[in-house]
């Protein structure tokens, strides 16, 4: 369920749109800050395309299912606990890092990349121009189009009834910055806030309609007063905005007292026809001093209730006593308080313990209609949070965190709607769950369109030889002599653990036989380059690159362990003091003369 951008005539794809984008930014880092990508290459035409891209979100989808390991994990050759074959058969990792370091959306920079003031846009950057409005706000400059694509394409698609849900979310991020201040009394200072809105009834409950992030202390698009205000009121300016195209409807909303206010409520009941009914806290109230002694006089756990009504205004403040005292304020229920047997159910506490059954008890009106309703966007927004592609990078701006974050919604709707049009269509078929519709997403966004590599990736083997603590036997472009030996793994699909060890086993019955049989220094019948680091090859002054001496003599026993030649020189020079044979050997096999030096 994703937007497309352009116009009806032209319309481009989410894919495609995003292409162009990294395009363009690709070509102007490379201009402004030296970049050079590892992958592609813009000169020769070799650059991002919608199929790649569709790719990366499958690979960043993958990634995220098994926790966000790190890139180089994710394409290890030596870990299979790390790697994720799907994503290593999907796209090169170094395609991945450009396209992961090009995340932009927004053709939003300066004019720096014209050095002489004279070339036009067209001279450099392949694709068109996508400015931001000239009048958005500073903090969405980076995602305005994406996040406006999302909220009109999820409007499109649903008939969302006359009941709606609003309420905040969080997107994880640094503190010190711009778009994580603010306002009292709720401030989230851990992230960004993410203001939604949801279907409350029917089939298509939590599916998302709009969302908007806040843009901290100093948003633009709210600091204003309101023409219905004598003052600025930042959550009216913000539902103002946000309800637009719900106003005049008779549209029934649940809010927390993050919104929630006398002054929001009379505004959407006189102004935008609208009926809004929220926690709030007694500040915001008129019933203010009062609300606060009849609070303080209640006891909690006794289900009683108190009302107060506005002399002159349909405004009503509820507080009950439930496992605290729950305050809502609507601005269309009358102070109406439903009898037990009304289907509001609690555990009640009886001599500090929960009985074990639920009991009908009495609440108010407006607190029955606001526990119906509210708990259905936490709902989906638990949802979301349990696929956030946001990672844990902190190399990116905002822009591509909440660029992620809408995708999730995307990915929360596509399976909200997917399970209504199953249970109507298909009621008696198997029906995928949310975690088995990301796998399948995933799956098919890594293998969409034309395949990315030219050679088939290396694959770790599954089982590791436990001998040695580092020399386990499998990667690539290892060296034999520091970090391990190379995988002798099958490409063709056959199994990946190793075959035994026949060598070590023959040479282990020779031993029981021959107890001398011990590190033997051996004759080969071919050269080859001596394993020990302090040979004296190295030391030849002529030779540009330094390396081992070559001999035919080896270990035996050595390279049976090691399932390969491990070739030592068993004959020093003249001035030589030691010999590579022993050396090896006593410092690798004998603690006791471990620390001498030869």
């Amino acid at each position: 369920m994703l937007p497309t951008f352009g116009d009806d005539d032209n319309p481009i794809p989410y894919f495609e749109f995003i292409a162009q984008r990294m395009r363009n930014y690709m070509i102007y880092i490379k201009i402004t800050k030296g970049f050079k990508p590892r992958y592609y290459s813009p000169n020769t035409g070799h650059t991002i395309q919608a199929g790649h891209l569709a790719r990366f979100y499958g690979c960043h989808l993958a990634r995220m299912i098994r926790g966000f390991p790190s890139i180089e994990a994710t394409w290890s050759t030596r870990e299979s606990l790390d790697a994720i074959g799907a994503a290593k058969e999907s796209m090169p990792k170094d395609a991945y890092i450009d396209m992961y370091r090009c995340m932009h959306f927004s053709d939003d920079w300066d004019d720096d990349w014209d050095m002489d003031g004279e070339t036009s846009w067209e001279e450099i950057f392949a694709d068109p121009k996508y400015e931001p409005s000239p009048d958005v706000e500073r903090h969405r400059r980076k995602y305005e189009h994406i996040e406006d694509g999302f909220n009109c394409r999820w409007k499109e698609v649903v008939s969302f009834g006359r009941w709606i849900t609003a309420d905040e979310s969080r997107v994880a991020g640094w503190y010190k910055s711009t778009i994580t201040i603010g306002p009292e009394p709720k401030p989230i200072r851990t992230g960004a806030t993410i203001h939604s809105m949801c279907v409350t009834h029917g089939p298509l409950a939590t599916f998302k309609l709009q969302c908007r992030v806040y843009g901290g202390k100093a948003d633009e698009g709210l600091d204003y007063v309101n023409k219905h205000t004598a003052n600025t009121q930042k959550w009216v300016n913000l539902y103002d905005e946000m309800f637009e195209e719900f106003k005049d409807n008779g549209m029934c909303c649940t809010l927390d007292s993050a919104y929630m206010g006398d002054i929001l409520g009379q505004v959407a009941r006189e102004e935008w026809k609208m009926n809004l009914v929220g926690t709030c806290q007694s500040d915001r109230t008129g019933a203010g001093p009062q609300a606060k002694e009849a609070k303080a006089a209640m006891k909690v756990g006794n289900y009683e209730s108190v009302m107060f009504q506005h002399k002159a205004l349909p405004l009503t403040y509820a507080l009950w006593s439930d496992n605290s005292i729950v305050k809502t304020l609507s601005n269309f229920h009358t102070p109406e308080v439903l009898e037990a047997g009304s289907g509001v159910a609690r555990r009640r506490r009886v001599d500090g313990q929960r009985e074990m059954e639920r009991t009908e008890v009495q609440c108010p009106l407006q607190q029955k209609d606001y526990s119906e309703t509210f708990h259905l966007i936490d709902k989906g927004n638990g949802k979301e949070s349990k696929y956030d592609l946001g990672g844990q990078t902190k190399g990116h701006n905002w822009a591509p965190k909440l660029h992620m974050r809408y995708f999730n919604f995307g990915l929360g709707n596509t399976d909200t709607m997917y399970q209504a049009l199953c249970q109507e269509h298909t009621p008696n078929r198997r029906i995928m769950d949310m975690p088995e519709g990301v796998r399948m997403l995933a799956h098919f966004l890594m293998q969409y369109g034309e395949p990315m590599r030219r050679l088939s990736p290396e694959h770790p083997a599954h089982s590791r030889d436990l001998t040695n603590v580092w020399d386990f036997g499998t990667g690539r472009k290892v060296r034999t002599d520091a970090k391990g030996f190379i995988a002798k793994v099958a490409m063709n699909g056959a199994s990946a653990v190793p075959a035994p060890n026949q060598r070590a086993r023959e040479l282990r019955e020779k031993q029981k036989k021959s107890k001398w049989r011990v590190h033997q220094s051996c004759g080969g019948e071919k050269k080859g380059r001596c394993s020990w680091d302090g040979c004296d090859g190295l030391k030849s002054a002529g030779a540009k690159r330094k390396r081992t001496a070559e001999t035919y003599m080896y270990c035996e026993e050595c390279s049976a362990a090691a399932g390969k030649t491990i070739y030592l020189c068993n004959v020093g020079k003249k001035d030589s003091k030691s010999v590579c044979h022993m050396a090896y050997h006593q410092k690798y096999h004998n603690k006791k003369y471990a620390a001498w030096s030869f």
